[in-house]
Parts: C-alpha cells; structure tokens; sequence
C-alpha cells in the first residue's frame, strides 16, 4: 500500500526541506520506491543487492544507470516482508568523484554552479555552513524533524564549483 500511495511530483517547488529531487532526469520526492527507480530507468545489481526485506527492516540496494552505479540503504515501512522494489529509496547523491550523475533541487541548485551561485540561490534559506576545510565548503539545510535529514551541498573551494549535493530524508513511517 505504501508504494501504491506514492506519486511522483510533478516540480521541483522552492522549499528545500521537501526532499525533492530531479536526479538523473526524473523528479523523486524522498522516500522514494526502488520501482520508481526502476520505472525511469535503472537496473537493480541482484548479484549484490538484497532481494527480499523483512518487515520495517532495512537493507542494500544497488543500482545502476547510465554507466553510473549507485548503493544505499533501502527501507521497508511494511509490517510484512516485501521485495527490493517495494522498498524505499532514502537518500540521493549526485558527485563528480563518485555517482557522476545530474542532480539538481530546489531553487536551481546543481552540480557545477560557483559558490556565489549557491549562496545567492541560497538567500532567505536557513542553513549552515561548514568551512573550516581549505578545499571543501558544505551547505546544510536541515530538515524540520531531524538533523539526519537534509540536503547538503559541497563546493570544492580551490574550483570554485560544486562537486556533490546528497538529499536525505527518512521518516519513521509513510
């Protein structure tokens, strides 16, 4: 039931606290199922992935798209085991040393953009910047329930370009 009652939004929006995302081309609103995923393109690795997941439990996912390979815990909010695909996507990334896919969120923020572009599209947004590294600034903006959900963005500072955004948010329950 849970994956039935999913829809996929349909725009980005301004509020960055609403876990939207356009990741690899289609627009996800976390927590996502994997069978979004795998609508819009990608391929479960079933050699490395979990294939079944016991009830409000937890597990590995391993995706793939575009020559692109992407892991991260997937949960289940059903009291009853379920397959991989009725589980649900957490958290994103977008990262030119890692997952080198398009990311983008709200208020145009992507991989690429300049620190002044991601502090301009950042005005009137409540965030915190972590600086005290030489070569990388984060932006965080944390979510309303929790400091473990948030959108973050890493500005390698010696390029003057964003390297990575990560989208994280899991709700106790859907």
């Amino acid at each position: 039931p849970e994956v039935l009652a999913y829809e996929a939004p349909t725009e980005l929006g301004d509020d960055l606290t609403s876990f939207i995302v356009e990741y690899a081309g289609d627009l996800y609103q976390l927590p996502a199922p994997v069978s979004e995923f795998v609508k819009n393109g990608w391929t479960i690795d079933k050699d490395d992935s979990a294939s079944v997941v016991a009830g409000k439990g937890y597990d590995w996912v391993y995706m793939s798209k575009d020559n692109q390979n992407y892991h991260t815990i997937v949960r289940n909010y059903n009291a009853n085991a379920t397959v991989i695909e009725n589980c649900f996507v957490t958290d994103v990334e977008g990262n030119v040393n890692d997952t080198n896919l398009p990311i983008t969120v709200q208020k145009g923020l992507t991989l690429g953009m300049t620190e002044d572009e991601v502090v301009t599209a950042l005005d009137g947004v409540t965030y915190e910047l972590e600086d005290s590294s030489s070569t990388f600034h984060y932006y965080n903006i944390e979510g309303p329930d929790s400091s473990l959900d948030h959108v973050q963005i890493i500005v390698n500072t010696e390029e003057d370009t964003v390297i990575g955004i990560e989208v994280s948010y899991t709700p106790k329950t859907l």
